[in-house]
């Protein structure tokens, strides 16, 4: 793990603990009983800094599943923290999916302090299935199911139940934007580390009160909304849309295997509002796009 402070111009290690045997996410909570924590999901154990990645929570380093006699899930992928204790114990809630040789997933409570203290049978499965992405809304979490559909837990009273955006398809994306649910739905393979940026398919969508509606009609790798304008991210371009019922602009990028996308929304997207007249460059500098070299050679992705 590494850290900047001065805007990526200089790195360092952020501890010595942490190395890449694949660390799946960095996830930073923003709401919920551990807000303002960053949790590392990593194949070697799950993480928590609670600064920035000054120091490290005491006793925090642990794979989901290793203490039971089932069989293990897969990777970890997503944390998020509700504003209340699930059960009166868990703290923070963890998804785990493909890759998974041995199919034993799902979303899993965890018991920070139980953790911290040593304790045993600190999680437990709390919905079944693959998951990726998840989301904590009105006291609901909304996990996006990649064998179909999202999974939705009411985290007071654990009732469970199903939402389908187009017919049983897989959900990868399940994001909050301006107060409102977005997801967005996957066709592909699950093979390797790297299967979330290579989709064939998928659409986007937003949960309306008479259910969802398209917004976007292909696969994107990620996607931002801010004050209903839409900005995603497909391999080769950048999309965007003033409005969800605006046509779509696309701004063709350079040949590379696109990962991530990062916007500054003060400096950058509302200071250069006219995408589509001659402010475009000036505005696409203010964007910050992750890539990875195209190498046919590297066999994780």
């Amino acid at each position: 793990m590494m850290k900047t402070e001065d805007g990526g111009k200089t790195w360092r290690h952020s501890y010595d603990g942490i190395y890449g045997d694949t660390v799946n996410a960095l996830n930073l909570i923003e709401s919920g009983l551990l807000k303002g924590s960053l949790v590392i999901t990593a194949v070697s154990g799950i993480e928590i800094t609670q600064n920035h990645g000054d120091t490290w929570m005491e006793g925090v380093d642990f794979v989901l599943g290793r203490s039971t006699d089932k069989n293990l899930p897969g990777y970890s992928w997503r944390a998020v923290s509700p504003d209340t204790k699930v059960k009166g114990r868990y703290d923070l809630l963890i998804s785990t999916g493909y890759p998974s040789p041995f199919r034993e997933d799902g979303v899993f409570g965890v018991d920070i302090s139980c953790v911290r203290s040593g304790g045993k049978n600190c999680s437990e499965k709390l919905v079944e299935g693959p998951h990726y992405d998840m989301v904590i809304m009105n006291g609901k979490l909304y996990a996006g199911n990649l064998d179909g559909g999202i999974d939705m837990l009411d985290l007071t009273t654990l009732k469970s139940s199903k939402l389908y955006v187009t017919g049983k398809d897989p959900v990868l994306f399940v994001k909050v934007f301006d107060g409102r649910i977005f997801v967005e739905t996957y066709r592909g393979q699950y093979q390797g580390d790297c299967w979330m940026w290579t989709g064939k398919s998928g659409e986007v969508y937003v949960l309306e009160d008479n259910g969802f509606k398209r917004i976007y009609d292909e696969y994107v790798i990620t996607f931002l909304v801010r004050n209903g304008a839409f900005l995603a991210l497909k391999r080769g371009a950048l999309i965007y849309k003033p409005t969800l019922d605006s046509p779509a602009v696309e701004i063709e990028l350079p040949k590379m295997r696109y990962t991530n996308l990062v916007v500054d929304w003060d400096e950058g997207w509302f200071s250069c509002p006219q995408l589509m007249e001659k402010s475009t460059t000036q505005c696409l500098t203010r964007w910050l796009v992750e890539s990875a070299p195209l190498n046919p050679s590297t066999k994780a992705c």
